[in-house]
């Protein structure tokens, strides 16, 4: 089949839910017995989940969905997608979303009431299932409809790490494997410019006039 770019509102609500990698966070002061988890090439396994870009379907919440969010619950479990919600984060250590600190240039746990916060399907159910999050209105967002069993990027990742987990592979051929898993996610969220600014006091022949 031929590939179809997805509609601009359902990249735009992509790009509105994403904010990078959660790190850890902690309450200051002394604690004893913590647990950590590291998850092993979390990204290109979530990959391996989605359904398959060139059949997948977008659709956008209906005015009619809007708003509820309890009945929605068993058409939104196993989906991938963005949900734009108003709520409460309930967990003030380990909270359920982020958003951008633009002040401080850096992410914030979101605690205490919200409006009109974009954020991923899993993330939000996550958070209600734990119980760090509480769901008051549902304003927008966006479900992928579609299975992955024919998904290219599936199949690419389970190569990259069919390469990186054989032990017979030379320890650089492993190396590249790993690299390539990893680099296919940063490339898909790469933001591409199409305006060049270029300062007039470094022009130079044959771009003088640019």
């Amino acid at each position: 089949r031929s590939w179809r770019r997805y509609p601009a509102w359902a990249d735009q609500l992509g790009c509105d839910a994403y904010r990078g990698g959660r790190a850890f966070c902690a309450r200051p002061g002394v604690h004893k017995r913590l647990v950590v988890r590291d998850i092993k090439s979390a990204y290109p396994y979530v990959m391996t989940q989605l359904p398959d870009p060139v059949t997948v379907k977008c659709e956008r919440l209906s005015k009619t969905d809007r708003g509820g969010f309890e009945r929605l619950i068993p058409g939104l479990t196993g989906r991938f997608g963005v949900l734009v919600i108003d709520g409460e984060g309930l967990d003030p250590v380990y909270p359920a979303l982020r958003r951008h600190d633009t002040a401080h240039s850096r992410l914030q746990g979101v605690y205490g009431r919200f409006r009109g916060l974009a954020a991923t399907i899993p993330e939000v159910m996550i958070g209600v299932a734990a119980g760090s999050l509480r769901v008051d209105a549902l304003l927008d967002g966006v479900v992928m409809k579609g299975e992955n069993d024919t998904s290219f990027l599936r199949h690419a990742m389970l190569d990259f790490f069919a390469v990186k987990d054989n032990p017979d592979n030379a320890a650089a051929l492993r190396g590249m494997g790993k690299l390539l898993a990893n680099s296919t996610y940063g490339k898909l969220i790469e933001v591409q410019c199409n305006q060049f600014w270029v300062d007039s006091d470094v022009m130079c022949p044959p771009f003088v006039d640019l």
